[in-house]
């Protein structure tokens, strides 16, 4: 028999917490998240240190102020170590260095397919 009265739903369980990726991966994810940011910041400092050598090199920026040679040589500093090996093997075209070029082609395949393969060869290890 029915009482008249319907019957009273169940009370749904608790959905648990939602997790961020990195929260859910672990430390290992935060790693490689922070590697491939400084990749990609280097990428940035590749194409404005090759804008600003053009920018030099046509004399719209003048490198006696203070402030612009602070950032050409700024700039100078950190993407020469990546630059040198490439402009060692790649010659110059007609006075043009397509080593930036190259290096950020590499730059990007590490990061869109080396530090996948790492992260997973890793990942047992430090979770």
């Amino acid at each position: 028999m029915s009482s008249g009265r319907s019957p009273r739903p169940r009370e749904a369980a608790p959905l648990p917490a939602q997790q961020t990726p990195l929260e859910a991966e672990g430390m290992g994810s935060f790693i490689f998240y922070i590697i491939g940011s400084i990749l990609t910041l280097l990428v940035f400092a590749i194409i404005a240190s090759a804008v600003l050598s053009w920018l030099v090199a046509f004399n719209v920026i003048n490198i006696r102020h203070p402030v612009a040679n602070a950032v050409v040589r700024t700039l100078e500093a950190v993407t020469a170590p990546v630059l040198r090996p490439f402009q060692r093997f790649i010659p110059s075209l007609g006075g043009i260095d397509v080593s930036p070029i190259v290096a950020i082609i590499v730059i990007q395949a590490a990061q869109r397919y080396l530090l996948p393969w790492l992260h997973g060869l890793v990942y047992p290890f430090i979770g």
